[in-house]
């Protein structure tokens, strides 16, 4: 669906009234799927991209225009994102706070299955029975470097930085081992030349 397309539908959910009544998927497709997202839009659309906060008294048209859109569109998202599609779903620990990944499924219930077999393995703070999959966008698995490309890309720098870390902390162990080692030999040493002194 091209951007076109996408303002005519939102023209028509902002009516009243809309003209026609639209599948969960054709809603979902229109890529608002946080009430944010349709603030944003709004804004960017209709405002020129100016701040909420700078709008004076027509934040009200903002307002009105949010709540009716996202009133319009929030059943259809959550819906989707709760069953699924053959698409994108980014995959987490139950609770949402780690992203794992991304991968291509045609259900929930697959996506769970490819990341118990492809990502949890290499994950100890993740248990395998505390993963979700949340539907991302419909597409095929050419979108998932979209996704996964930044994930990759942080885990390679923060691999890089522990095996700095890793360096750094086997010369600090050396040095910590040969200053034992110095002062150990130093005593025993000592502590010989003493005994033999008493005598």
């Amino acid at each position: 669906m091209n951007s076109q397309e996408c303002d005519e539908i939102i023209d028509d959910l902002l009516r009243k009234h809309p003209l026609k009544v639209y599948s969960d998927e054709v809603l979902f497709r229109l890529g608002l799927i946080k009430e944010t997202d349709v603030e944003k839009y709004i804004l960017q659309r209709f405002f020129k991209g100016q701040s909420a906060k700078d709008l004076g008294r027509r934040k009200a048209t903002l307002t009105r225009r949010k709540r009716r859109l996202w009133g319009r569109l929030k059943k259809a998202i959550k819906v989707i994102i709760a069953n699924g599609k053959e698409g994108i779903y980014r995959i987490t620990s139950r609770w949402g706070t780690l992203t794992v990944g991304y991968v291509y499924a045609c259900s929930n219930d697959e996506a769970i299955q490819l990341a118990k077999l492809f990502l949890l393995y290499s994950l100890r703070e993740v248990n395998t029975t505390q993963v979700r999959a949340e539907f991302v966008r419909f597409g095929s698995a050419i979108h998932l470097s979209t996704y996964n490309d930044p994930l990759l890309k942080e885990l390679k720098k923060k691999e890089n930085m522990i095996k700095k870390n890793f360096q750094e902390a086997q010369k600090n162990l050396s040095a910590t081992q040969n200053q034992y080692t110095a002062l150990l030999t130093l005593q025993l040493q000592q502590l010989h030349t003493g005994s033999n002194n008493i005598d």
